[in-house]
Order: structure tokens, then sequence, then C-alpha cells
């Protein structure tokens, strides 16, 4: 009858110690999810904006001729002056791993030659991997060589709505940032050794209905370069409402081009693809 009672406050002990330990433990997935849904958002941006980017120094459209970047058609006309970025109905690869449908411009509110130009640039029914894609107020002004050496561009949205094709819900977001286009010196036109470092804020809501803020600071932006597919280099911080701990997104070595990043949390680090 002893031997039965230690026994059986054994179990009872285990069984305590197990529950209590199941009790304390933590999710991160929310914090992960914030930190996933901003990586998704900034890539997506910052490929569909290369394409622009690298069209206003392409030698070919320059020139007056239409030219093929990123898998698109593009053109300059000038009544009214613009730039057309032109996918077939049916999509295109765009090089960087995504499908692209459909079309968007560029238009300046004064003229591309002006060195302080605020341009317009209006997505028409575009699709992104078959995904529905408006967005409202995407505006890129350009603010001159600010340090004397590089083109400083301020680019922002008012929203962005990625409404995914399978019925799985909606990214949401807008954002506020400056681009610091580096210009290969060997060049005036496009070339694979120009980037652009990236700081400023993204904030918008995951599929999940999850708000998440993300800030790159000056001394952690991103690196973009026309090199390579994927983000690099850089540092951005991201909280997500009502989860206690900030995330930290590392993106990978600026001597590499890998499609991995990773999510710090807590001290606990969390790898993921980037795309």
């Amino acid at each position: 009858m002893k031997l039965k009672l230690i026994i059986l406050l054994g179990v009872l002990l285990i069984f305590s110690f197990a529950c209590k330990k199941e009790n304390t433990r933590f999710s991160y997935q929310d914090g992960i999810e914030g930190a996933r849904s901003y990586v998704t958002a900034q890539q997506m941006m910052v490929q569909l904006l290369n394409t622009y980017f690298k069209s206003l120094t392409d030698s070919t459209l320059i020139a007056g001729n239409p030219v093929k970047i990123d898998g698109a058609d593009v053109l300059y006309f000038e009544d009214p002056e613009r730039i057309l970025i032109r996918y077939p109905w049916w999509g295109n690869d765009d090089g960087y791993g995504h499908w692209r449908m459909n079309t968007y411009e560029a238009f300046p509110r004064t003229e591309f030659s002006d060195p302080d130009v605020v341009v317009d640039i209006i997505f028409n029914d575009f699709l992104f991997d078959k995904d529905t894609l408006p967005v409202h107020n995407l505006v890129v002004k350009s603010r001159g060589k600010i340090d004397g050496v590089n083109d400083h561009f301020e680019v922002s949205a008012g929203l962005v709505e990625r409404r995914y094709s399978d019925s799985t819900g909606m990214l949401s977001f807008s954002f506020n940032q400056l681009y610091i286009r580096h210009k290969d010196p060997n060049t005036v036109y496009t070339s694979p050794d120009d980037y652009f470092s990236i700081t400023g804020e993204l904030n918008g809501t995951s599929k999940d209905l999850l708000v998440f803020h993300s800030t790159i600071e000056a001394d952690s932006a991103l690196l973009d370069s026309f090199s390579c597919n994927w983000l690099k280099s850089g540092v951005a911080g991201v909280s997500t409402e009502r989860f206690k701990y900030p995330a930290f997104v590392y993106f990978p070595d600026q001597d590499t081009c890998l499609n991995q990043c990773l999510i710090g949390i807590n001290d606990n680090p969390f790898p993921y693809p980037i795309d």
C-alpha cells in the first residue's frame, strides 16, 4: 500500500510539472508572421520599383527606343510624358522569380529631366504572382544629390493591397522610405553594379490581420543591388501589435546573394526564405 502511494505521488508530481511546463510555453508565431509580412511587402515593392529605376538610366530607352527590362516591354512617350512598363495580360516572368501581368506607368508632374521631379506611378489592373495588386498614391520624389554624390529619392505609398488569388486573405501596407542610388562610376547608364540603400518605415496588416510596424535606421540600411534578386546587408526592426517582443530581420551579408533572412525574437533565431 505504501509503495502504491509513493508511485501515485510520483505520477502526480510528474503530471503537475508537465502541466506547468506546458502552461509556460510561449508562441512566437505572431511575431514571426508580422516580420515575414514585412519582408514580403518590402521585397515585392523593391522589385517593382527596380524596374522603374532601371528605365531612368537605360541607354536604349533614353535614345527613344523600346526596351525589355525585367520581362516587361518598357516604352517612353512624350505627350503626355510618361514611362510605360507593360506585361502581356497573360503575364510574364520578371526575372526575380515572380509573375507579373498588365501594366504600370510613371507620370512626372513636371519633366523627368527636372532635378526635383515628382513622379506618380499608376498601376493598371496589375497582378503579381496572379494576386490582384491595387496600389494607391505611389510617389517618387527626387531629392537630388543631398550628400553631393548620390541621387536621393523619397518613395511613399498611401496604400498597397495584395489580394491573394487563393482567397487566403490580403496583405495591406503603406510606406515612406528613402532610396539612395549608388551609381556605377564607370557608366551613366544602368549597370549591374548600381545599388540602392533603403531606410524608413513600412507599416501594414498581414493576411492574418496582424498589425505590424517596421523601421530601418540609417546605420542599418538595406542594400538593394541590381546584381542580386534579394535584399541584403541591413536590419529591419518590426513590432507586431498584441505581441510583446520586437522582432529584428537580418538580411544576408552584402558580399553574398542568398534567398534567406533571419528573424530574431527574444534571442531566438528563425531562418526563413525572403520570397
